[in-house]
């Protein structure tokens, strides 16, 4: 049970637990009624689990919980440790647990810490502990000092965490730390004491304000490699008024989000053996019972589930976003790279490899997804939609008749799904191991036959270019060319596909040159850059090695800001804009990072952008391009990650639109 500083009802108890507490007045067990009667209870044997919570200092204030901070005098902290060490003293060797929490934290605890630091728990041979924590004070110094005398001892540690995203974490947990939270896990999920029995559990108290974010937790809970998953709904322990807990109780029929909160509760996540619904299962079983319909993942954001969808708003700029499709396995990676290779093969096993590296990024919304499964590509559209991206660039991968990675993009076409805007980038570059750590190694090499295959290409394409989605300018689909130097004859393939679109019923081609400034000398007819941090000549940054390793090259992106803000476009390039780069996933110490992005200098960045291209005459030529939609591994993706959520996409709608009353919450 956990104590709460609350006011005292009249014949109850005062305790905020996660478990039903029966009035006085109620307790119809005659053990029970003699006890209370009697003042004592008398048992054969000494128990055999001890739950010390009898402390309520914790370092957050938690609206659920407490209305401030709470700490214990040093004088109260000193009776609690006399009155825990009588008790410790008169328990039996037949204890086999202790487990401390706490109505707070048992590391904000003086009481406890001094407990686990100096009491001899030497004289119970079979003792396990249990730890029920909020995670902000359980890093290395806490376990190697505080819990040192007892930390090979330890059989549980659940961490009450409450969010995947540090917005709503924030907002839920009042005085912690997503971004220390995070590497506390991190640092739990690591230690070697898990593999001699210690078990890991995350937990959620299931609320309006986090409900949409079960599945990334489970995500999250997937990314640390934890035991269990436990979800439980909110309770009203005194600090809300009957108002308030009404406004968060979104399990209650009465809450107008109910029935949004029993469709997710349909996702098939919820059946996997790590996850526990606690006191949510009796809903949960109820929701199964009367769904008749076939549901997959519910992969949708807060601001999608809620139709906030924003196209018609006036934009300043069109927004296309490229999009990497090496999400799901390949014969060919199989090869190469082992069977079931994908992207999220390099994104998963990422590691920090200076202080204050940000690895590694783990998806939020749409979870480590296959994009063979249609609801995932509905439900990126969806989201990309919802913030205002016009339309996505599809890499397209062609090798004199050969392809790559098509599957998602074919299926596109096929199925007429989803419905949103697109256009292609053939990424025209031989593919060796660069990426992946081994820069000398050619897997499929980049050639260029000559004008029949160059007409094999566009024929396969033609069905796209026709779609009614393709994104075009001036009325002429708009096609990429990721290294137009590359092509040889360079203007005899444009000029050729120029022919061969006329032919087919098309206005033509819309070629935008990639990696070069003077798009004319190869036939195309405006630019885009790839990589301008290469360009910018800004310092190294020194950083400091993890475990004696070596370090990639550090820049600021602060400094890629600043430099992007005084380059000047030249009449017919678009500018790129990118939320992150760092690709130590692929390329290990040997990658390249920009260092200490932020939602507020992408917006920053994007803003200049827009600016620039606002200036075009021409509002169909208002582009701006941004890398990338999920370039994962790059560390460059739009797409939500647990440490930021929703916020670059936040940054790309408040700069694009217009009106003033685009928010966070869609057009008000």
């Amino acid at each position: 049970m956990q104590e709460a500083v609350l006011t005292i009802k009249k014949d109850s108890l005062n305790y905020q637990i996660p478990y039903r507490l029966e009035k006085r007045s109620q307790v119809d067990n005659d053990l029970l009624i003699d006890a209370l009667v009697s003042g004592r209870l008398i048992l054969d044997a000494g128990p055999e689990i001890i739950s010390f919570e009898d402390d309520p200092t914790c370092n957050l204030s938690c609206p659920s919980c407490r209305k401030a901070i709470l700490a214990l005098t040093p004088e109260q902290s000193l009776e609690r440790v006399e009155s825990d060490v009588k008790l410790l003293d008169a328990v039996g060797a037949q204890a086999k647990e202790f487990w401390f929490s706490g109505a707070g934290d048992p590391f904000a605890s003086s009481a406890y810490r001094k407990l686990f630091q100096n009491y001899d728990f030497d004289k119970f041979p079979n003792i396990r502990f249990r730890l029920d924590t909020n995670g902000i004070l359980f890093n290395e110094h806490t376990w190697n000092t505080v819990l040192g005398k007892i930390n090979q001892r330890i059989k549980l540690i659940a961490v009450s965490v409450d969010a995947a995203s540090e917005e709503t974490y924030e907002s839920i947990r009042q005085g912690g730390n997503f971004r220390t939270l995070i590497e506390n896990l991190r640092f739990i999920s690591d230690l070697p004491e898990r593999k001699q029995g210690m078990a890991f559990i995350i937990r959620m108290i299931v609320q309006q304000k986090n409900y949409r974010e079960m599945r990334p937790f489970i995500e999250l809970g997937r990314s640390l490699g934890v035991d269990g998953v436990v979800f439980s709904v909110i309770q009203n322990w005194g600090t809300y008024s009957d108002k308030v807990y009404q406004d968060q109780a979104v399990h209650l029929p009465t809450h107008p989000e109910y029935k949004e909160f029993c469709n997710l509760l349909k996702d098939p996540v919820f059946k996997e053996p790590m996850v526990d619904l606690g006191n949510l299962i009796e809903l949960y079983n109820r929701v199964i019972a009367h769904d008749d319909m076939p549901h997959r993942g519910t992969f949708v954001s807060a601001d999608v589930a809620g139709k906030h969808i924003v196209t018609d708003a006036p934009r300043k700029a069109r927004v296309i976003a490229f999009y990497l499709p090496q999400f799901h396995p390949i014969p060919e990676n199989d090869v190469w790279w082992g069977k079931g290779f994908t992207e999220w093969t390099n994104v998963g096993k990422a590691k920090p490899l200076f202080e204050g590296h940000y690895q590694p990024h783990v998806p939020a919304d749409l979870g480590y997804y296959d994009l063979r499964v249609p609801e995932t590509r509905q439900a990126q559209a969806d989201l990309a939609r919802s913030y205002g991206i016009e339309a996505f660039c599809y890499w397209h991968y062609w090798f004199a008749g050969h392809q790559l990675l098509e599957r998602p993009f074919d299926e596109v076409i096929k199925t007429g799904q989803p419905d949103f805007p697109f256009c292609l980038g053939w990424a025209n570059q031989t593919w060796s191991g660069i990426w992946h750590g081994a820069p000398d190694r050619v897997l499929i090499e980049q050639t260029y036959p000559g004008l029949e295959d160059y007409k094999a290409h566009f024929d396969k394409l033609l069905p796209a270019f026709r779609d009614p989605r393709y994104l075009r300018v001036h009325g002429r689909p708009l096609f990429v060319i990721y290294a137009p130097t590359n092509l040889s004859d360079a203007c005899l393939f444009t000029s050729y596909w120029q022919e061969l679109a006329q032919k087919a019923g098309l206005d033509g081609m819309y070629f935008v040159a990639h990696n070069v400034r003077n798009p004319e000398a190869y036939g195309c007819q405006a630019c885009v850059d790839n990589a301008p941090f290469v360009s910018m000549n800004a310092p190294m940054v020194p950083v400091s090695p993890l475990s004696g390793g070596s370090v990639p090259k550090v820049s600021l992106y602060e400094d890629l800001v600043q430099y992007l803000k005084q380059y000047q476009l030249t009449g017919n390039e678009y500018p790129l804009v990118v939320p992150n780069w760092d690709n130590t996933p692929r390329s290990g110490s040997n990658g390249f990072v920009l260092q200490g992005s932020t939602p507020e200098l992408f917006r920053e960045m994007l803003d200049d952008a827009v600016q620039k291209v606002a200036q075009k005459p021409d509002p169909a030529e208002r582009i701006v391009f941004i890398k990338a939609w999920n370039e994962w591994a790059e560390g460059n993706h739009l797409e939500p990650d647990l440490l930021h959520g929703h916020r670059y996409l936040e940054a790309v709608k408040e700069s694009i639109f217009l009106t003033t009353g685009v928010t966070g919450k869609g057009l008000s």
